[in-house]
């Protein structure tokens, strides 16, 4: 689920169970509100992007239909508000650590462009692809949170530098396409 998707179905939840709360509202106006094309179609398309949005409709009275459906609006609700932005997660690391890092390490800054560029939003998927660096197919990133400093492992656990990473068929480096 893409974070602009994400955003969108939790705006929709949100709107779901502020409609469900509202008690000037009798439950068949709240069942018109939710079930109406602006409300549910667009929960249900977003829902199936994480295998599909599912309840049982009790089919008894508009109470019991729009509390089923916003009990499934809600538990999807919680699961996508787990699933990481990764990008913005990794923004939020501490990016400071003086001009030289330990031996072995590298600095934050110098990392995240190449897992921004390989795994980001904008990512150049013709430009990544672990075949063409199979040393890097798995990767252990150990991230000092105190300096932002970086220790990168390659999946054998032997250590790997930026360069490394970067490095793609042909000689080409992250830090030179940027």
């Amino acid at each position: 689920m893409k974070a602009h998707e994400k955003a969108n179905f939790l705006t929709l939840a949100g709107h779901v169970k502020n409609i469900v709360k509202d008690n000037g509202l009798a439950w068949r106006q709240k069942y018109e509100l939710i079930f109406s094309g602006d409300v549910s179609k667009p929960l249900i398309a977003l829902g199936e992007k994480m295998g599909g949005l599912t309840w049982v409709d009790p089919g008894t009275t508009y109470e019991e239909d729009v509390k089923a459906f916003a009990s499934a609006v809600e538990e999807m609700a919680e699961a996508v508000r787990k699933i990481p932005h990764i990008p913005r997660m990794l923004d939020s690391i501490h990016q400071e650590c003086g001009d030289d890092p330990p031996e072995g390490w590298c600095r934050w800054k110098d990392l995240a462009p190449i897992l921004s560029r390989a795994f980001g939003p904008k990512r150049h998927e013709d430009w990544w692809n672990w075949v063409k660096n199979p040393t890097c197919k798995y990767i252990n990133v150990r991230i000092d949170m105190r300096t932002g400093v970086c220790r990168l492992e390659d999946g054998d656990g032997n250590h790997i530098t930026v360069e490394q990473l970067a490095k793609q068929e042909g000689g080409e480096y992250a830090s030179s396409l940027s």
